[in-house]
Parts: structure tokens; C-alpha cells; sequence
């Protein structure tokens, strides 16, 4: 397998071995593909198809990362607030109950990051957010999965609205449960909207260079050979150019004069 891949390596690098190899094409048909595509296309055009997709495929994962990491981000304060908060219970503290929430947020408008304790059946013990006036529940299949170890997903409870949570289990003197706690992607995602602009722009002021600058020299040189040679006027008047069979001016009068003097006077 590996003898395989160093062989399809190979070819695409050197196209020419594909073409001369004795190996059967059943065992790498994509260099086989990959060199007829190579003799078919103009070499100078391939080689620029194979830069923009090297470009796009660098900016893309370059993209794709930018944009993990402001993801991941996001879950900081959460991660903080999960851990100190089970660390606490599984200690000894007692689990709040909702009137210690105090004031309480409504977290479809609010960036701030919001609190929620279940206990074991599900229910909402404690919450310092609101969603359409109750406390905000996620899917039973989060709850559930938290309860055996720490979660990290996306929650989206209705359109146009979308949460970073993070919950895990906790353990105290007055039972078990789940604490979660969550906030808004409201302005993560505006920066993952910049930032895909941006990447954007990039590829395709990259490729603009790119093309300048392999066609560019291309168009030049087949100006340059389309311009007129210039032409000397002192050269073409010192070497006249006469035409092989044509007799030249002066034998034409020399052969006039001569037959003047040989014909007689007529009487």
C-alpha cells in the first residue's frame, strides 16, 4: 500500500513516470487521470489551476481554525463558572434556590452569561436567565449526557437565537444534578461574519496577483512580437534594392546612346 502511494506521489510531481510506468492503471488511476489532464492542458495553465486550488484549500483551513477559535472562546467564562460551581456543591455548599436569584435576565436579549441548576429529574432548582418568561431548558438528551460528564455545545432554543452552554454534574448533601451555564453568540458571530469577509478578500486579491503575474508577461511578450521591425532610411538609401531582371537606369541609357550614333541620318 504504502509502494502505492509513494508511486502516485511520485507521479504527480513527474507526471511522466505515469506515462512510462509498466505498473497497471487499476493501481493508482488518479495519476493516471492527473497526467492526462497534465498532457491535455497547457502546462502554464495547470500549474495556475494548481496554485488557486492550493490557495483556496490553504485559506479555507486557515478560515475553518480562525473561526474554531473564536468558537471555542466563547466557552470560557462558562467552563469557569461550570467547574467552581460543582467544585463548590460536591464540598459541601447548598444548592441556591430561585430566591436567591435575585433579579433575573432575559437572556434573548441580554449578552450576559446566565446560570441554570437542575436536579435529578430535570427540573430548574435555580436560574439567573429567563427564555419567554420560564426558566431556559435545553434538550433532555444535554441533560442527560451532562449527567455523566462535562458537555460543550451549541444551543439554539428558537430562530435567530444561539447559546454557547456548558454543563456538568454535580454532587451535593441535598442530591445530584446538573449545572449549566450559557450566553449569547450574538457577537461571536458577527466576528465569524468579518472574519469570512475578510478571508474573502484575501483569496481573491491573492488569486488577481496570481494571474497578473503569469499572464501579464504572457500579453507583453506577444506585444512585443506583434510590433513593426524599424526600418533605417539612410541603410535603405545607401544599398537600393532593384529587382534581378529589371535592367538598371544607366545600362538603359547607355543602349539608347549607342543606338543613336549607329543609325544613318535619314535624307
Amino acid at each position: 500500500m504504502w509502494l502505492h502511494i509513494t508511486i502516485l506521489f511520485r507521479s504527480i510531481i513527474y507526471p511522466s513516470l505515469a506515462r512510462r510506468s509498466r505498473t497497471p492503471c487499476l493501481v493508482f488511476p488518479a495519476s493516471r487521470v492527473y497526467s492526462f489532464a497534465y498532457m491535455r492542458i497547457s502546462q502554464p495553465i495547470f500549474k495556475i489551476l494548481t496554485l488557486i486550488l492550493a490557495i483556496s484549500v490553504i485559506a479555507g483551513f486557515a478560515y475553518i481554525a480562525s473561526q474554531q477559535v473564536l468558537r471555542q472562546d466563547a466557552n470560557d467564562p462558562q467552563i469557569q463558572i461550570v467547574e467552581d460551581a460543582s467544585a463548590a456543591f460536591s464540598a459541601g455548599q447548598q444548592v441556591p434556590t430561585q430566591d436567591a436569584a435575585g433579579t433575573q435576565t432575559d437572556i434573548a436579549k441580554s449578552l450576559s452569561t446566565f446560570i441554570v441548576i437542575y436536579n435529578s429529574t430535570g427540573t430548574a432548582v435555580f436560574s439567573t436567565g429567563v427564555l419567554n418568561d420560564a426558566a431556559p431548558v435545553p434538550p433532555k438528551g444535554v441533560l442527560d449526557t451532562a449527567a455523566k460528564g462535562e458537555v460543550r455545545v451549541t444551543w439554539q432554543p428558537q430562530k435567530g437565537l444561539r447559546y454557547a452552554i456548558v454543563a456538568a454534574p454535580y454532587t451535593s448533601s441535598d442530591g445530584s444534578g446538573v449545572v449549566l451555564a450559557g450566553r449569547s453568540l450574538r457577537e461571536v458571530e458577527r466576528r465569524e461574519m468579518i472574519l469570512g469577509i475578510q478571508f474573502l478578500l484575501a483569496w481573491i486579491l491573492s488569486v488577481f496577483i496570481l494571474l497578473a503575474g503569469s499572464f501579464l508577461p504572457m500579453l507583453l511578450s506577444m506585444k512585443k512580437k506583434d510590433e513593426p521591425v524599424p526600418h533605417h532610411p539612410m541603410h535603405e538609401a545607401s544599398s537600393p534594392m532593384h529587382h534581378p531582371h529589371e535592367p538598371s537606369p544607366e545600362i538603359e541609357d547607355h543602349s539608347a546612346m549607342h543606338d543613336h550614333t549607329d543609325t544613318p541620318p535619314s535624307v
